[in-house]
């Protein structure tokens, strides 16, 4: 059986964090995330149960969603999600069954890297 060790998209077995001067930037490791794509003639309807979800609007074009559940708009009929890993490590069998077949959910926490990052106010 292989060893295998979880590591950050930096490559450390925690999340790592720079500060350069008034700036720091760290990487955000306890979200998943997955993707969704409105099938065939049901972005409304993939709009509409994105937004119950959210218990917010579905971002627009270019629109981000904060929240405990997070989203943004990647392209027409097609959002990225995000949720916490303590409640959704597994995020597309979590979420699956609310589009009730309108849409495709697809992994995406190893296929995108994530960043946190803030200036110091003096």
């Amino acid at each position: 059986m292989h060893r295998l060790t979880a590591i950050s998209p930096l490559g450390y077995t925690k999340p790592h964090k720079d500060i350069v001067g008034a700036y720091t930037i760290s990487e955000v490791t306890d979200r998943a995330m997955a993707s969704i794509t409105a099938r065939k003639d049901s972005a409304a309807a993939v709009k509409t149960i994105l937004t119950k979800i959210l218990k917010k609007p579905a971002p627009k074009v270019g629109g981000y969603c904060a929240g405990e559940i997070e989203a943004f708009w990647i392209g027409q009929g097609q959002w990225m999600m995000t949720a916490s890993f303590v409640n959704h490590e597994d995020i597309v069998d979590s979420f699956t069954h609310k589009f009730k077949g309108k849409a495709s959910l697809t992994e995406q926490t190893d296929g995108w890297s994530r960043f946190r990052h803030y200036r110091a106010r003096y």
